[in-house]
């Protein structure tokens, strides 16, 4: 609105004061003081040319956020499976991330690969991160690693993993750096029936242990059946650096499992839950980085 009335000033004060010489008199109508304006033709003609070049700054103006904004934001999924053959791999075509967080991946059953897992050899589920390549910008996992919980489930007999990388974000126009965190994708101890909330700070500290300094997104099903679990979870992940970013609900309870931590220089916004044939909701938000961060 604001460039439309500035507009408008600029053309009627070209319409008051432009002064022609005498080989332009021709074509002109001529008003007081000897003073000359355009014809009307002329002056929409004129209109039109500004009004076509503030819009072609504009569209370069916004081509430019645009660039910035794909350069430190991206597109991140965060969801527990439940083991569901191919859900990763459909929910990657219709979402189309740039990061997606699995826990309870049925690794085996996917047709896209993940290039970070941690996961049974003869099952196939676990953890698992997607990092995606895309025209202008692509993610690179590297350091990639995995944790065991220390406790074994009671039933079945099984042991969690948790898939740890460190991301690179790169421009692929001149192959730089732009950012660069640390991902942590946790399925955490449950110790169902008894729900040892010891076992689980042990778990989520021994993941801790093999964080490296800087910025990091730590998401996934905590398993916090409880106010006692929530409480705990967030006071040991407070201690070592990190905030609650978001929580979403599991269908029919109120204390929610699935979690979002955030520590160093990084944001999240714009999350949105949705649902699938999986038991657990799953959540897509915009992760928003400092451009040129650091892993350490």
């Amino acid at each position: 609105m604001h460039g439309i009335c500035g507009l408008t000033l600029s053309v009627m004060a070209a319409m008051c004061f432009m002064v022609t010489n005498a080989a332009d008199v021709r074509g002109i109508s001529e008003v007081e003081k000897g003073r000359y304006i355009k014809s009307k033709k002329d002056i929409k003609s004129n209109k039109v040319k500004k009004i076509q070049e503030s819009k072609k700054k504009g569209e370069a103006s916004l081509s430019i956020v645009r660039k910035i904004k794909m350069i430190n934001t991206l597109n991140v999924v965060v969801q527990n499976l439940e083991k569901r053959s191919g859900l990763a791999s459909n929910i990657i075509e219709k979402m189309n991330p740039d990061l997606f967080l699995a826990q309870e991946i049925s690794l085996h059953a996917e047709p896209i690969k993940f290039q970070a897992a941690s996961v049974s050899k003869r099952s196939g589920y676990g953890t698992a991160i997607y990092a995606a390549k895309k025209k202008g910008r692509q993610c690179q996992l590297t350091d990639i690693r995995t944790v065991l919980s220390p406790h074994a489930e009671n039933i079945p007999f099984m042991v969690k993993k948790t898939t740890l990388a460190n991301c690179i974000v790169l421009d692929k126009e001149d192959g730089n750096i732009n950012s660069s965190l640390q991902l942590v994708s946790i399925h955490a101890y449950n110790g169902w029936p008894t729900k040892n909330v010891d076992y689980l700070i042990e778990h989520i500290n021994a993941v801790l242990d093999s964080i490296q300094p800087g910025p990091v997104l730590f998401a996934g099903d905590f398993n916090t059946w409880t106010e006692k679990h929530l409480n705990s979870v967030q006071t040991t992940m407070e201690k070592a650096g990190f905030r609650l970013a978001y929580s979403w609900p599991y269908p029919g309870r109120e204390i929610p499992l699935d979690h979002i931590f955030t520590r160093g220089d990084i944001s999240i916004s714009d999350c949105s839950v949705f649902q699938n044939e999986s038991d657990h909701g799953g959540v897509s938000f915009l992760l928003n980085l400092p451009k040129n961060g650091k892993i350490s």
